[in-house]
């Protein structure tokens, strides 16, 4: 089995974390058995016949069903599987499920308890993690050679949202990323034109660096001054495509997860 995971010889059980599933292995003893995979991802009980036929062609027999907080698979036998062939069954498992997590998934989180203040937090972390982000926007000048810059600002947003604990709600979780990756974005290529305006020492008040700054989009058009802030954002939706998986993995946590979280930080704030 591969590093990093406990193994229980006594209770023939190995666990831990797959492809960012948390997951319990159990063995039948001598192989004679099924091999039990109990795996802690949120799974709507209708897409699980879509997952076993991911798995079917490698693994014959491999039933799901719902189980505890998540979903449980079988195999019918475990006879003859090797350390190499378990965690080839562990990664394939993992696959399956993060290509069905949060199909046709009901996503009123608020009838799980999640309480407004969660959302707050959630898209104050969004806003600081796109802030971060755009740092390096900022600290580089902007303009065209930096646009790829801009997938870090999405990507900044989503681990900051996930930092703080945000809602485990998709779309609220993809629209505050969205958002604030763009407000970030505009304000660091803003600020940029600024810097170069006020450092000119032509102006001698703030009024007068935003009037010279008005007065240049006029001149060049909405769609020069945007144009690679513009660019920039098709970097960060890239980012936040690329990152699509975690996103999903967050937001459709168990909602045993979910309470433990909370549980955490009333324990915290004691």
């Amino acid at each position: 089995m591969a590093a990093g995971y406990r193994c229980d010889t006594g209770a023939q059980t190995v666990s831990g974390v797959v492809q960012g599933i948390a997951f319990r292995l159990s063995l039948p003893p001598e192989g004679a058995g099924a091999v039990r995979l109990e795996m802690s991802v949120s799974i709507p009980e209708k897409q699980l016949p879509a997952l076993v036929k991911r798995l079917s062609g490698a693994y014959p027999g491999v039933t799901a069903a719902p189980y505890r907080f998540g979903i449980l698979l079988e195999l019918p036998s475990g006879e003859g599987m090797t350390g190499e062939m378990l965690n080839a069954f562990l990664d394939a498992s993992a696959g399956a499920a993060l290509k069905n997590v949060g199909a046709a998934h009901d996503e009123k989180f608020e009838n799980y308890g999640e309480p407004f203040y969660v959302y707050l937090r959630g898209a104050l972390g969004a806003l600081l993690g796109a802030m971060v982000g755009a740092l390096p926007w900022l600290l580089i000048g902007g303009g065209w050679y930096s646009v790829w810059l801009g997938t870090l600002i999405s990507t900044a947003s989503f681990f900051g949202y996930r930092l703080l604990k945000g809602a485990h709600h998709t779309g609220f979780a993809t629209g505050c990323i969205l958002l604030f990756s763009l407000l970030a974005l505009f304000g660091a290529e803003f600020f940029s034109y600024f810097s170069v305006f006020w450092n000119s020492g032509e102006y001698a008040s703030i009024g007068a660096v935003l009037a010279a700054i008005g007065r240049y989009v006029m001149a060049v058009g909405l769609p020069e001054f945007l144009g690679s802030m513009a660019v920039g954002m098709v970097f960060g939706l890239l980012g936040l495509f690329s990152i699509r998986k975690y996103i999903s993995i967050y937001t459709h946590e168990p909602r045993f997860l979910r309470r433990r979280k909370e549980k955490d930080d009333k324990s915290d704030k004691k």
